[in-house]
């Protein structure tokens, strides 16, 4: 027999140690990724959440405002320019530029309806509003409201919410419309029940 005793409780050998590190590397390199990879998702939801409520507000704005009125300040030459340079993902077929032909030139930045970006900052996110404004007409029978002068006559607004953030290629943008009857404001409810 040999004269060295085997001691159960000797330890890890250097090998064991090694292996031992390299696993918890992995695991940590993996979790490290998903980390990264879930808070640029949540931060990318929470721009888009706050993107959709500034969407929203904007569409009650232009909601308010009598239909004949919506137009109104929104120069020729702004439009135009607006128009030449929509936001990316803004489509403006299928409907005509509309615009004051009384308002001066410039006017348009101040205008109800605005056509000069307006920036807002939420929670140290600067977002950049758009308005467009055109006609289209839908045809009587009902369907898609089109450039091609028809039935009912309709203002298309279009609001557009811009932003910047790392996961999207070229700045984020999201985008609401709606349709406005040219002639009749939407019916108001008494919802105080009076």
């Amino acid at each position: 027999m040999s004269g060295r005793r085997r001691d159960s409780d000797s330890g890890f050998t250097l090998v064991e140690v090694i292996v031992s590190i390299l696993l918890i590397s992995i695991v940590l390199s993996a979790l490290t990724t998903f980390f990264v990879s879930t808070t640029g998702v949540t931060r990318l939801q929470g721009g888009r959440q706050a993107a959709v409520q500034l969407a929203t507000e904007a569409m009650e704005r232009a909601r308010k405002i009598d239909p004949a009125a919506l137009p109104t300040g929104r120069d020729q030459q702004s439009v135009t320019t607006q128009w030449n340079s929509p936001v990316a993902g803004v489509d403006l077929t299928g409907m005509q530029k509309v615009y004051d032909s009384t308002a001066a030139n410039g006017a348009g930045a101040t205008a109800a309806l605005p056509t000069a970006v307006q920036s807002v900052t939420l929670d140290s996110v600067t977002y950049q509003e758009s308005w467009y404004l055109g006609q289209c007409w839908q045809p009587k029978g009902g369907g898609d409201c089109t450039a091609t002068s028809g039935y009912a006559a309709m203002y298309r607004v279009i609001v557009a919410v811009a932003w910047s953030d790392a996961t999207c290629t070229g700045g984020c943008v999201y985008l609401d419309s709606t349709l406005i009857s040219s002639k009749y404001p939407d019916p108001l409810l008494n919802v105080n029940g009076g």
